[in-house]
């Protein structure tokens, strides 16, 4: 009888590390998650609205508008299906921003399909998607050109009939960041 009581203390023991030690592993895990994946925190809200800078333009087009900064240079028109129009400029030291924005029935991520990581979000009760894609030290050593970026798309801006999309490239991602969360939908 004592063995099995014995046997019995040393299962429940056994039993009430591996959940404390189970518990520890998903806080430290969610802890590092929440560290490294800015992007998914902001996957089931919209974009973070923050304050734009006072010296940040507002482009208005159609029902959407957002704000960007001053220094960019307009690039002409790259070509994709509904671009309005592309932008490219050093956003910080070193840091340089291109993107492009489109609006309208059809936008280019309709003809080329998305790579990186997907999520999706809201953005002033419209459904959204942010498509982020990032490089590898070895890919951008071997491939100087490739940059990191995202893409916000929004397949409805409310009138059931126009999209809208910002695409950009930079290895600054607040500043990708911080245009996508000044997008509003009226």
């Amino acid at each position: 009888m004592r063995r099995i009581t014995i046997r019995l203390a040393i299962a429940l023991l056994t039993f009430v590390l591996g959940v404390v030690a189970a518990g520890l592993f998903l806080l430290k895990q969610s802890r590092h998650d929440e560290e490294l994946s800015v992007p998914n925190r902001a996957a089931s809200t919209s974009p973070v609205k923050s304050k734009v800078p006072e010296d940040w333009r507002k482009v208005n087009v159609g029902k959407v508008s957002f704000y960007l900064p001053p220094n960019l240079k307009n690039t002409g028109l790259p070509g994709n299906a509904g671009v309005i129009e592309a932008y490219e400029g050093e956003v910080s030291k070193g840091k340089h921003l291109y993107l492009y924005y489109a609006y309208g029935e059809r936008v280019p991520s309709d003809d080329n399909p998305s790579s990186g990581q997907n999520t999706e979000m809201w953005v002033d009760g419209k459904k959204a998607k942010i498509n982020i894609w990032e490089y590898g030290r070895d890919e951008l050593l071997s491939n100087p050109k490739l940059r990191p970026g995202m893409i916000l798309s929004v397949p409805d801006v409310g009138d059931g009939k126009n999209k809208f999309e910002i695409y950009a490239v930079s290895f600054n991602s607040e500043i990708i960041k911080q245009i996508f969360g000044s997008v509003e939908i009226r």
